[in-house]
């Protein structure tokens, strides 16, 4: 591989991730309009809205859906669950 293919990959690769974070914004700006009070509460666990929406995108492969796709399922409850014993160290 020559130099310039490399550099043409890294490139590719940031394009990509890029577009990537775009999307997730995305769908955080959903979820924000969907339900605002649990975007706050994640909001409030990561401080940064590139970190709330990345987390809320997360995709789990074969263990969960990401967070995202639990609350569109209608399952805004086990994420707020979630999120809120996350903030008390996962306690009861």
């Amino acid at each position: 591989m020559e130099t310039s293919d490399l550099k043409d990959a890294l490139n590719a690769l940031y394009e990509a991730k890029a577009i990537v974070r775009a999307k997730e914004l995305e769908v955080w700006t959903a979820l924000e309009s969907t339900n605002p009070e649990l975007a706050a509460e994640i909001l409030q666990m990561f401080s940064t809205v590139d970190a709330a929406a990345a987390w809320a995108t997360l995709d789990l492969h074969d263990c969960y859906a990401s967070p995202a796709d639990q609350i569109a399922a209608g399952r805004s409850a086990d994420v707020l669950t979630w999120i809120r014993k996350a903030a008390h160290g996962f306690a009861g």
